[in-house]
């Protein structure tokens, strides 16, 4: 009896030091969301735009962020869903859709092109497997160029080989804190690459460390954001992807990167903008009286 009792208390106290999973998310994000999730239509135009429905997805993710502010979007600003793009959930990637051509990307171009009308990353023209570029006579980006903010500010992306352990948890708090959002770059070990969306994290109340992610995938048909087993790999020092709490296999696959949509900390409130407006006014006042005196 006395054996029984010691394994017991045993298994008690692996499980409680196992602790309870907590989630958090990015921007105003929650569980099963499906307002950021974009889905190709697997067509000729769109099956290597994975970058740009993560864009899209952030992109929408940070307007809608703005307005909850009180903030009013820079006219002409594709918005939501207007029912006149009705292929795509989101008005943003119909806008992809329609002036780049059908490649590989990076998030960081949809981001810089969608602000400022400029390319961060120059599309690699290799005949053989070109990268999207933009298609002659595009019309649409730039719709926040009046902000003047630097791509610099605009967003960083960064590459997770080579860190610590601990520094994607701490990144995620840092995003978390902001009110920025982020994608992420993952790739297969037996070849290939892929852009997700990245909502949020579980990790382990007792121990801290990262047990899941919650990813949005334009290349599935199921809608929303799920969680996704999160891994340390100790063999190859990365973090591995696994089972996703609705079915699909992840396995294999790996996080490389992060792409993180700054913009929320650089883009002055037009309340802010408008006091700086008043007190330069009030100052240049001042100034002129004196100089009459």
């Amino acid at each position: 009896m006395k054996k029984i009792f010691v394994f017991f208390a045993a298994c008690v106290a692996a499980v409680s030091l196992q602790g309870a999973s907590q989630s958090l998310f990015f921007g105003d994000s929650y569980a099963n969301d499906t307002r950021y999730d974009v889905k190709k239509l697997m067509s000729p135009a769109d099956t290597d735009l994975c970058w740009a429905v993560s864009a899209a997805n952030v992109l929408q993710g940070f307007q809608n962020l703005w307005t909850s502010k009180g903030n009013a979007l820079p006219a002409g600003t594709p918005n939501g869903h207007s029912g006149v793009q009705s292929a795509y959930s989101l008005d943003i990637f119909a806008v992809f859709v329609d002036n780049w051509t059908n490649g590989g990307g990076e998030e960081g171009n949809g981001f810089s092109w969608w602000f400022n009308q400029t390319l961060v990353y120059p599309p690699d023209p290799d005949p053989e497997d070109p990268d999207a570029d933009l298609k002659p006579g595009s019309s649409g980006g730039g719709y926040w160029k009046g902000y003047a903010i630097d791509n610099d500010d605009l967003f960083d992306k960064v590459e997770l080989g080579g860190q610590s352990q601990d520094f994607l948890k701490t990144a995620f708090d840092e995003t978390i804190a902001n009110q920025w959002l982020m994608t992420g770059g993952i790739y297969h070990t037996g070849g290939g690459g892929h852009a997700i969306t990245l909502w949020g994290y579980d990790y382990d109340d007792a121990t801290g460390a990262l047990t899941g992610l919650w990813i949005c995938d334009g290349d599935i048909s199921y809608m929303g954001n799920f969680l996704v087993e999160l891994f340390w790999d100790d063999s190859v020092n990365e973090w591995g992807l696994g089972m996703g709490d609705n079915g699909e296999d992840y396995s294999g696959w790996y996080l490389e990167d992060i792409t993180v949509l700054q913009a929320l900390s650089y883009i002055p409130e037009p309340s802010a903008a408008a006091l700086l407006m008043c007190t330069v006014l009030v100052l240049f006042c001042l100034r002129r009286k004196k100089n009459t005196l």
